[in-house]
């Protein structure tokens, strides 16, 4: 048997020239197809890796999300403190204020106190002189 080349393969030479030219048609028809095909998996493994990359954005992008509304939530809780912090300091103020008007009112009691005792001390001190000054 003889054989002929045809695209790089061995076909037998009693074919006739029309089964010869089907074999290599064919031929041609599935180097085609299997260009076809790695060109589709070339695109589908683009795809597959754009797409890989978008999940993993998604994903960071979603982490980035939690970890805000986690620092919302502590950013919300440290406000409440803060609150809470500024009603004590006022609750505080209000007692220092309380405290200082209970001492001046002390204060001015004491003082007032000892100012009746001057004078008292005026007037006995008088007496005597007022009584010396009767009886003369």
């Amino acid at each position: 048997m003889l054989y002929r080349t045809i695209c790089g393969k061995r076909v037998e030479a009693e074919r006739t020239d029309l089964e010869t030219g089907i074999v290599f048609l064919q031929m041609i028809e599935l180097a085609l197809r299997n260009e076809q095909m790695q060109r589709e998996n070339n695109r589908l493994n683009k795809e597959s890796k754009r797409l890989d990359r978008k999940a993993r954005l998604l994903d960071m992008h979603n982490k980035v999300l939690i970890y805000k509304r986690n620092i919302t939530i502590v950013h919300n809780e440290a406000l409440k403190m803060y609150s809470l912090l500024v009603s004590l300091q006022t609750d505080l103020l209000r007692s220092q204020l309380k405290i200082l008007s209970a001492q001046e009112s002390l204060l001015r009691t004491i003082e007032s106190k000892k100012q009746k005792g001057k004078q008292e001390k005026k007037v006995e001190e008088n007496l005597p002189a007022n009584q010396i000054n009767k009886q003369n």
